[in-house]
């Protein structure tokens, strides 16, 4: 934190009348003015169909406590695109400006970090600041408020107008407004090495035939096929990445699949009309074609198809592996194997039947 005691410092960059004329006088459409508190606020409270902002409704948001973002501000406003336009010609990167209007103890987002390096331009009133133990040294992977919770509290400081702060790239930070405050965020975006490794796969690979190769059928199964996988990208990438790695992309290449393929249940209604009258003595089939995946874990047994997660207790997995595995003969549910007893099974058909996953054959 740098504190200069000159409120005016910041006056030829911005100040409060420019921003509120860009808030209440711009005409601003969804994608120049954001409203959160401690994150997005819906944006049907404050935007109209036609995609143009209500100013009426985002001043009624700012008095209930809510903070209004200008994302990407330096495009629309001269004295951050000059400031922002020096920073990357002196520092050979690309730099983005946002600016933060809050009122009186509002806080934009809850405790997190950043993928860049931070400059934090405070320009009116006064700005409560906490960092904390936790974050990303270095962070590659977006914050993720269910995995990175912040730790104990390492520093505290207040930013009058004039003053700056510079927050790292992963460092855990989370700032309230002491009356009401305008501040700037400059996000710094440096060149890194993992950006330059990718455009430098993308221009090998569209000139070598090893990189331009495919995958082995069955590339995302845990047999041969999975191994051989790895062992194909390992050869292009030698010492890059461990195996492990390699998998964690492969099962998200094949998460990404499964979750994008929409329902094609033809006859679902038809299917539906039979299970009132469902008995042990019918033959059901899984749907064809169909991708799916299934993964056990302690206590239950997730099944993805069709762009959901279908969760099940853990004792149904060698059921539903059977039921999975069958072609279009299907299998009498009576002879359904594992441990589910006689209503057990019928339930977990009827499940199955509604997740558009099973078919009952006529």
């Amino acid at each position: 934190m740098v504190a200069r005691d000159q409120p005016a410092r910041y006056e030829s960059v911005l100040d409060f009348a420019t921003v509120e004329a860009a808030i209440f006088e711009g005409n601003p459409r969804r994608e120049h003015l954001q409203v959160v508190r401690d994150g997005p606020v819906d944006a049907k409270q404050y935007v109209y169909p036609s995609g143009l902002v209500d100013p009426l409704a985002v001043s009624r948001l700012f008095e209930d406590g809510c903070s209004v973002v200008l994302p990407q501000a330096q495009e629309r406003l001269v004295g951050l695109w000059r400031l922002t336009r020096g920073l990357e010609a002196e520092l050979g990167c690309r730099v983005q400006a946002n600016v933060y209007l809050s009122p009186d103890g509002a806080s934009a987002f809850v405790a997190h970090y950043d993928l860049h390096d931070v400059l934090v331009l405070q320009v009116h009133g006064a700005k409560d600041w906490e960092l904390y133990e936790g974050g990303l040294s270095g962070a590659a992977r977006p914050f993720d408020p269910e995995l990175d919770a912040p730790g104990p509290v390492t520093e505290r400081f207040t930013l009058l107008a004039g003053d700056l702060a510079y927050v790292p790239r992963g460092c855990m930070h989370r700032a309230a407004a002491d009356a009401m405050s305008l501040h700037v965020t400059i996000g710094i975006h440096w060149v890194t090495l993992i950006d330059v490794v990718r455009a430098v796969l993308t221009v090998a690979g569209e000139g070598s035939v090893e990189l331009g190769g495919a995958l082995p059928p069955g590339w995302w199964e845990a047999g041969e096929a999975g191994l051989e996988a790895i062992r194909r990208v390992q050869d292009v990438v030698p010492g890059l990445v461990e195996d492990v790695q390699v998998a964690s992309v492969l099962d998200g290449m094949r998460r990404d699949l499964v979750a994008t393929r929409q329902p094609f249940i033809p006859g679902q209604l038809h299917q539906l009309g039979q299970l009132d009258g469902l008995d042990s003595s019918r033959v059901v089939a899984p749907r064809d074609p169909m991708l799916w995946d299934l993964s056990e874990r302690t206590d239950e047994v997730v099944l993805s198809c069709f762009g959901a997660d279908v969760v099940f207790p853990a004792k149904v997995a060698p059921s539903l592996r059977q039921l999975l595995a069958h072609g279009p003969a299907g299998v009498p549910i009576s002879a359904i194997e594992g441990s589910l007893d006689d209503e057990e099974r019928l339930v977990l058909v009827r499940r199955l039947v509604r997740e558009g996953v099973l078919q009952v054959l006529d």
